[in-house]
């Protein structure tokens, strides 16, 4: 099950992601998009109806949604991640 990531290495929520990923050992591909056209990224944004990134996409490219929602599935699929601590 692999992932897509829409982001800029700028963005401190995107590089969040991949290294949630990465923890998690799910396999992803980043697509930088600070060479974007306006109207590129405008695209982007009404395909996805996102206004923010990280755009993040499972494995069939259906919308996960940001970094947040992102977090939220793993914690569905994965069985968690972490330490093992609660809070």
């Amino acid at each position: 099950m692999g992932y897509k990531i829409y982001g800029r290495t700028d963005c401190g929520y995107c590089e969040a992601s991949k290294v949630l990923l990465d923890k998690v050992n799910r396999p992803y591909e980043y697509i930088d998009i600070s060479d974007y056209s306006k109207d590129k990224k405008e695209e982007l944004k009404n395909k996805y109806n996102m206004n923010t990134i990280p755009i993040v996409l499972n494995w069939n490219g259906s919308l996960i949604g940001g970094y947040s929602e992102l977090q939220i599935e793993l914690q569905d699929t994965s069985g968690g991640f972490g330490d093992g601590r609660l809070g």
